[in-house]
């Protein structure tokens, strides 16, 4: 009497994942680390991450993964995938993302003023607007956000943006606050000057042009400034540094303010200033940090318009 053998086929418990494999940005392979129940993916520095990928993934012989290998998944933390053995337990693993990222570096921060450029050098900036934010704090620690525009410029190792002249923002000391995808730094205390009187738009007009003045007289400017920059400048002219036709090269005189408002100037003409045509006048604001002779705000010259002449 035979009796016939017959084989049989154990399920087997084995669930683990034993690889996971995505494409980088540039379209490299990227091999996940698998540690218990984690799949950790690192994520190349100065790349922008990917919303999405399609992972290859081999799990153990015989069980299956949801989501599938191939199956495109959204690229972040908490994403989670079920291995099922062939006897139908299971094992749950958790992508986690760690964005392989230097610490940012601040090495120099330019002198700027509103309305100008803000010059940021260092090192491991990611070159991504989305990923990097710039902000000013000042005294209160408040924050303005410094937005990047068109024209402005950020790579890893330079950021270029302009300081807003808009009113909200005003001179003073500040730090800065940099956040560079998952790294935030900040620096500081540095200067911000009021902007440059080109931001001022000025318009003068020069009230003796055409006549005959004497010495010690006063002189006056008809003027208007344009805000948000007026208010820096608006009460702060200090004085006028005149040139006389006939003068030896390089000699001037200076004529102090005597009274200004917000739409008249008033300068008093030296004594000791020579007769003749005058050549040129040129309008001085108070010196600060950033200008230590002061601010040159607009020069009249009789090129463009009616000689006017110093008499005794």
């Amino acid at each position: 009497m035979f009796s016939s053998c017959q084989k049989e086929y154990l399920n087997t418990p084995y669930k683990d994942v034993e690889s996971f494999i995505i494409k980088d940005a540039l379209n490299n392979e990227l091999k996940a680390s698998l540690k218990g129940d984690s799949i950790i993916v690192y994520w190349p520095p100065f790349q922008d991450v990917k919303d999405k990928v399609t992972p290859e993934i081999k799990v153990s012989s015989g069980a299956s993964v949801n989501p599938s290998s191939g199956q495109e998944i959204n690229l972040k933390t908490g994403t989670s995938y079920v291995v099922t053995a062939q006897d139908g337990s299971i094992k749950k693993y958790v992508l986690k993302l760690a964005l392989n990222q230097p610490i940012p570096i601040i090495n120099r921060i330019a002198l700027t003023r509103l309305g100008q450029s803000l010059l940021i050098i260092g090192e491991y900036f990611i070159p991504d607007s989305n990923q990097t934010k710039v902000f000013l704090i000042d005294k209160q620690n408040k924050e303005y956000q410094i937005h990047f525009s068109a024209t402005d410029a950020l790579w890893s190792n330079k950021i270029q943006s302009t300081v807003p002249l808009d009113g909200k923002l005003d001179t003073g000391n500040f730090q800065i606050k940099l956040i560079s995808g998952t790294n935030t730094l900040v620096k500081g205390s540095f200067a911000i000057g009021k902007p440059s009187p080109a931001s001022a738009k000025g318009a003068y007009q020069f009230d003796q042009a055409g006549k005959s003045i004497k010495k010690g007289d006063q002189i006056s400017f008809t003027y208007s400034l344009q805000a948000p920059a007026s208010k820096y400048y608006y009460g702060n002219y200090t004085h006028a540094i005149i040139t006389v036709t006939g003068d030896p090269g390089g000699k001037t005189h200076i004529a102090p303010i005597a009274s200004q408002s917000n739409t008249l100037l008033k300068f008093t003409l030296p004594a000791t200033i020579s007769t003749g045509a005058i050549r040129s006048i040129e309008l001085y604001s108070a010196p600060d940090k950033l200008a230590s002779l002061g601010y040159s705000m607009y020069t009249w010259n009789t090129t463009t318009a009616a000689t006017t002449t110093l008499i005794p």
